[in-house]
């Protein structure tokens, strides 16, 4: 009985509208009458507000005018650019008011409820047949004249005006939290209101909140976008403005926060990105020999620059650093890590100098000095200073072989010679020689003449025969001249045998050398006094004239094959020293590949983890706008998840390092046994070769 009943009213309510005045079959002969009715009455104008009742915030002190009810409906986000600053969306703009002078009774016009008018997007238009509120987005890129499209205005007999338009919204935004790219949420803020009536004529206020979603439509929605819409706040503002201070201005302020689809950054930029990092780390594995370290870090670090350049449209030219920012600069900085790495490895790996290949000379004498200086142990040679000091400078030089870490270029016969007969020390000085006046020098110049040379070396002997007259406790040896001229001849070849960089000189420590290893009796303060007196220009290097000088002074009565088998010494001295030196800077380049492996992989992880942990954010959404645009890195605080993760990571990191260390220990320990037992036995156990090779990752 209930369900007939039901079915009745269901029945009869549809003939009642199927009979309302509306549906009739005159229904537009009426209309027609009521619409010239209307446009012509005493009166009316479309280019004038209405007079209706006001309750608008802001409309309290007039009483013309009348009340905008507004109400987007949000369809579709078409286009989102951070990079150009503007956001374009399909919407519905729907509009409500009272007209009072469009109302009527249905009575007399068919039983008539609802009218239909010409609208378009501003008053006073050639198409519009009625008053059309002016409402225009502030921040329109593209004004709504251009962007909606006409539509026809909706009246009922009681006045109340509904007018409906689709359409774009085009806007320039304000973007807040961009600065979080690409995990941000992006909000733009849009302000409507009346551009030429002010709240004295029309105020503004939300139909059912002041927005709506599509959703019954099913093309409605997006998929496969990028952007969508995460949440949209409503708020109602008044503004004055110089040209009518006693008017206020009401504004439906909209804002549109926005979700952006991160995964496509997540396999684009964000895993790729550390995956080309993590292999920049390679170089730290790899032989020198079996690679190009420096090709491939560089060509590492051009490829993840060239994946930079995705965000090159992307992302806004401006002062704001964002987080992808930081992100491609933490990349690129670890990678830059392992370039510089396999440079110092391959400068390492190559150097011969018994001090840090990159440092200047000045540098190693600035810190040996400051390291001697504080240490109270910085060598003073006074040549001033007696011979009783001598057996210092001795202790000195056998100090320097007992402790020293490197070889010096030091003869060990000449300190073992002085500390068995010291009573040499008491012997008279080599007579000093007179020095020349500076035109006699030879000049620095590579191709010099040979008969001048040999003229220059008789002149040397004619002044040391000289020499040697006034000296009554000198002997002349009693040799021929061929062999002096031999001798002569000998001292010039030993002068191109000891330029070593080919620059017509021979260096102070070069004539050390030679000394200490042909004068047995020369402790090193008398050599400084030889090699000084010998210095015409006081450049601490003698030309060639300078250093046959010494030699005819010193040498003349040491055999030939004594110097000879002297500079061959010298000569094993050095290629000693560079051997040894080349051995300590290849350990010292395996040593910094262990670390580097180790270490820097670790603070790279631990960079991100910090990085990912990290929330940055502006304050561009503020209401005050006090907030001014920022350069550099933006505010930044940890995640609620934050201070977990980097405590967890750095009690991982401690335990990881302490099995590291604990497992190189145990390598070790097993790398002698195992050597224990080739020595004794002369074979391994299968237990030993499992235990290698599992721990061979940690050698």
């Amino acid at each position: 009985m209930f369900r007939a009943a039901a079915l009745c009213y269901v029945l009869l309510a549809h003939a009642c509208h199927a009979l309302d005045g509306d549906f009739k079959a005159d229904a537009n002969l009426h209309m027609a009458r009521l619409r010239n009715d209307l446009l012509s009455q005493p009166g009316f104008s479309k280019n004038t507000p209405p007079t209706s009742n006001r309750s608008a915030s802001g409309t309290d002190y007039s009483e013309s005018g009348t009340d905008i009810r507004m109400q987007i409906r949000f369809f579709k986000v078409m286009e989102v650019s951070a990079s150009s600053g503007f956001m374009r969306l399909r919407i519905w703009l729907r509009l409500y008011w009272s007209d009072t002078r469009l109302s009527w009774n249905p009575a007399d016009y068919g039983n008539l409820t609802h009218i239909y008018f010409q609208g378009m997007n501003y008053p006073g238009s050639e198409d519009c047949e009625i008053w059309v509120p002016d409402v225009q987005p502030f921040n329109a890129n593209n004004g709504l004249v251009n962007t909606l499209e006409p539509a026809a205005a909706r009246v009922d007999y009681k006045g109340e005006v509904f007018f409906s338009r689709p359409g774009t919204l085009d806007v320039l935004c304000r973007f807040s939290g961009l600065v979080a790219f690409p995990y941000d949420s992006l909000s733009c803020e849009i302000e409507m209101g009346g551009w030429s009536y002010s709240g004295g004529q029309m105020g503004i206020q939300l139909h059912d909140g002041g927005y709506a979603f599509s959703q019954q439509e099913r093309s409605s929605g997006t998929t496969y976008q990028q952007y969508t819409i995460q949440s949209v706040d409503v708020s109602l503002n008044l503004y004055t403005y110089d040209c009518c201070p006693s008017e206020p201005w009401p504004v439906a302020t909209y804002m549109i926060r926005l979700r952006r689809a991160d995964f496509f950054y997540y396999s684009v930029t964000i895993i790729p990105g550390v995956l080309i990092t993590f292999l920049s780390f390679a170089v730290f594995f790899s032989d020198n020999t079996s690679v190009d370290p420096l090709g491939y870090g560089i060509s590492v670090i051009v490829v993840n620059l060239l994946g930079n350049l995705v965000f090159i449209n992307m992302l806004p030219v401006c002062g704001e650093m964002i987080w992808i920012d930081v992100f491609l600069m933490l990349n690129t900085f670890f990678c830059c890590i392992s370039l510089v790495q396999s440079a110092l490895s391959i400068t390492l790996e190559d150097c011969e100098n018994d001090h840090f290949p990159l440092f200047p000379s000045w540098l190693i004498f600035i810190i040996l000095y400051l390291r001697d200086k504080f240490k109270n142990k910085l060598p003073k040679w006074n040549t001033q200073q007696s011979r009783n000091s001598g057996e210092t400078a001795q202790s000195q030089v056998l100090s320097n072989f007992l402790n020293a870490s490197h070889v010096v270029a030091e003869s060990v016969a000449g300190v073992l010679y002085r500390q068995r007969h010291p009573e040499d020390d008491d012997a008279p000085e080599h007579v000093p020689t007179t020095k020349l006046k500076v035109d006699a020098v030879e000049p620095d110049h590579p191709k010099s003449d040979p008969a001048q040379s040999c003229g220059d070396v008789r002149a040397v002997q004619g002044e040391l025969r000289t020499s040697s007259r006034h000296d009554p406790k000198r002997t002349e040896p009693k040799v021929s001249r061929a062999e002096v001229m031999e001798k002569y001849i000998f001292f010039e070849r030993l002068f191109f045998l000891l330029d070593l960089n080919t620059s017509m000189f021979v260096e102070d420590s070069e004539c050390h050398a030679l000394l200490s290893f042909t004068c047995l009796d020369l402790d090193p303060r008398d050599r400084e006094d030889i090699i000084s007196r010998h210095d015409v220009n006081n450049d601490r290097r003698l030309n060639r004239m300078e250093f046959c000088r010494l030699c005819a002074d010193h040498l003349m009565d040491v055999p030939i094959h004594n110097i000879k088998v002297a500079v061959e010494n010298i000569r094993d001295v050095r290629s000693s020293n560079t051997r040894r030196n080349s051995a300590y800077w290849k350990k010292a380049a395996v040593q910094l590949d262990v670390w580097s492996r180790t270490i820097v992989p670790a603070i790279y992880v631990l960079a991100l983890g910090i990085l990912f942990n990290i929330e940055f954010y502006d304050e561009y959404e503020r209401k005050d706008r006090t907030t001014e645009m920022f350069e550099g890195l933006p505010p930044m605080k940890l995640k609620e998840s934050g201070e977990s993760f980097i405590i967890t990571y750095f009690l991982l990191a401690l335990f990881c390092a302490t099995m590291f260390t604990y497992m190189r220990r145990v390598v070790a320990k097993q790398k002698d046994a195992r050597k224990q037992a080739f020595l004794h036995a002369g074979t391994n156990t299968a237990y030993s070769l499992i235990v290698s090779a599992f721990m061979l990752p940690f050698r």
